[in-house]
C-alpha cells in the first residue's frame, strides 16, 4: 500500500534536499524516503541472518566481568557508596 504525504518545506530546506538527493543520483521524494527510513525503527532492525551472525560476537563477552555479588540489593551499602561518590571531589589523591 502506497500513502500520499505532503509536506511544505522552507526554501533553505528544500535546497538541501534537492542538493543531497543530486549527489545521491535521486529525486528528492527518493532521498527524502531514504532518510526517515535510515532514522524509524523498521529502517534499523537485524536481519534474521545479521542477528545469527551477531550473536557469537556478543557471547564472546559474556562472563567476562567477575563481580563478588552480582545479585546484592544491600541499599544500605549502595546508599554509603552513593554518598561517598557525592561528597567526592573527585581530585587525584
Amino acid at each position: 500500500m502506497i500513502h500520499q504525504l505532503t509536506v511544505e518545506l522552507p526554501d533553505e530546506v528544500y535546497e538541501h534536499v534537492t542538493e543531497m538527493a543530486s549527489k545521491a543520483h535521486l529525486t528528492p521524494e527518493e532521498r527524502v524516503i531514504e532518510r526517515l527510513l535510515a532514522i524509524t525503527p523498521r529502517g534499523k532492525f537485524p536481519t534474521p541472518a545479521e542477528l545469527a551472525e551477531a550473536r557469537p560476537r556478543l557471547l564472546r563477552y559474556a562472563g567476562a566481568v567477575s563481580v563478588p555479588d552480582p545479585t546484592n540489593a544491600d541499599n544500605e551499602q549502595i546508599d554509603r557508596d552513593l554518598a561517598e561518590e557525592y561528597a567526592s571531589t573527585h581530585e587525584p589523591r
